[in-house]
């Protein structure tokens, strides 16, 4: 399945069915409504509240999924109580907004919505789970261009128009998830036999924890220098943000189907690198020039596309389910952009706005030294299936690398040419070696080329099978 149209070609239901799969927009769509039309203080339920909320809740439907495994009936309930508990209450917000109801009610009314919104998540967190990646790609970016529009059009519509469109969202959302679990999506690329996460090395991807923290923490801080009525940047600079946000989507989905190129991890969280580090330098330099909810909107989106297409990627590798990967990584985002926003809002009481900017570029420019570099091996195995190549789990490494010695000291390799050869087996590529091994291209095509004379091989299957039978 390599073009983009055949990532949907499994679906046999027509137009609904593909809707379905790219349905995570309802989700997009809805928080953030819920975090722009009723970002002001709703009684007692300040706008962070809702991360805090959505963070709690999935760390807990994650515990539910996992000991409980609600199935049949008892699903469809939880299912229908999510939906209505978010409709429910976001139709009392919107009451709110218009003047019917008091802020107090308001407030029970918004964390209500946002429990079934985490429960909506994590249900799409099982679906996301399950697909090749390839598929996730294809799912997640078309339904960030879609929620980019429809975005623009809840802002231009009349406040109620926009709020009947947003009550029925919680119930489209399940809907739609519940249909996209029940294609043949949902089973067509079942878990890897040989998952590169499990209970022995789940802190192998400590960096990656570390970069969605961070990269959160940060872009909720600069979101929190801004008035709630001021983070969107007036209609122009909004739309200009979606026509970003579209363009992005629509680039990646190009540069994997029409291109068929692959990314890593590193290269995909430096375009976020980019927006948030021009993010800091309006803040710096021109704060009052309206361009900071520019970047700021368009980071927080791709960070939260970003995360989302790492955890699927990781939770199709995991032996641990998706709900658990999905509720703990995604509470991860929430939660520091739950604190993030709070450490903003301090720094501004206390007239520390442009030291604690400094202070944020010094910790995202560690988190790119340390964090998001190509040659860690952890790093390396996410999104490694868009290369189109097996890759073997990290269980297997140290068999491979005994093996490769042990072929490599009876067929006279030297050194050298057993770590080559080490790495080439793996999977890796000649430029991933060359910057692992701190040489050049050239000299890796050399090494390579004596590994196949000394080995009497002509290509990377021969010597794995060479290898497979030592």
């Amino acid at each position: 399945m390599g073009t983009y149209r055949e990532q949907f070609a499994v679906s046999s239901g027509g137009a609904f069915s593909a809707i379905a799969l790219t349905g995570l927009w309802t989700q997009q769509v809805w928080i953030f409504w819920l975090n722009t039309a009723a970002a002001a203080p709703t009684g007692f339920f300040p706008w962070q509240g809702v991360y805090l909320i959505t963070g709690l809740a999935m760390l807990a439907f994650a515990g539910l999924a996992l000991f409980w495994r609600p199935e049949g009936p008892k699903l469809w309930a939880l299912d229908g109580l999510a939906a209505a508990a978010g409709s429910a209450g976001t139709l009392i917000v919107v009451l709110f907004l218009v003047g019917v109801v008091d802020g107090e009610l308001a407030g029970v009314a918004k964390i209500a919505a946002t429990v079934g919104y985490a429960w909506a998540y994590l249900r799409w967190g099982q679906f996301y789970g399950a697909l090749h990646i390839r598929q996730a790609v294809a799912y997640l970016f078309t339904a960030g261009i879609a929620a980019a529009l429809l975005k623009f059009v809840l802002l231009v519509v009349p406040l109620t128009a926009a709020g009947v469109a947003v009550v029925a969202l919680p119930v489209l959302s399940l809907v739609l998830c519940r249909r996209a679990l029940a294609l043949d999506a949902g089973s067509a690329a079942p878990k890897v036999s040989a998952p590169y996460l499990s209970k022995g090395n789940a802190g192998a991807l400590w960096k990656v924890v570390a970069v969605i923290a961070v990269f959160s923490f940060a872009n909720a801080s600069m979101l929190s220098f801004q008035a709630p009525g001021e983070s969107l940047g007036g209609p122009a600079v909004f739309a200009a943000a979606r026509l970003v946000d579209a363009a992005l989507c629509a680039g990646i989905l190009v540069l994997v189907f029409g291109l068929r190129k692959s990314f890593d991890f590193p290269q995909l969280w430096k375009i976020v690198l980019f927006v948030l580090a021009t993010d800091f330098l309006c803040e710096l330099i021109v704060p009052d020039a309206g361009m900071q909810a520019l970047f700021s909107g368009v980071s927080l989106n791709f960070i939260v596309l970003f995360v989302w297409l790492t955890l699927a990627d990781v939770a199709r590798h995991s032996a641990f389910s998706s709900s658990a990967v999905f509720g703990v990584g995604w509470s991860c985002y929430v939660l520091s952009f739950y604190v993030g926003s709070l450490a903003a809002s301090s720094s501004q009481l206390q007239g520390l706005g442009e030291s604690y900017v400094v202070v944020l570029l010094y910790a995202v420019a560690m988190t790119l030294a340390f964090c998001l570099e190509s040659r860690d091996p952890n790093i390396a195995y996410i999104f490694d299936d868009l290369a189109n190549r097996p890759a073997a789990s990290p269980s297997d490494f140290d068999d491979i690398d005994g093996r490769c010695e042990a072929l490599g000291a009876s067929r006279g390799l030297t050194p050298r040419e057993i770590e080559v050869m080490q790495l080439f087996c793996k999977g890796r590529t000649k430029a991933y070696i060359a910057e692992t091994m701190y040489v050049t291209e050239n000299t890796v095509r050399s090494h390579i080329k004596h590994i196949y004379t000394k080995l009497d091989a002509h290509s990377r299957e021969d010597i794995q099978k060479l290898i497979d039978a030592f």
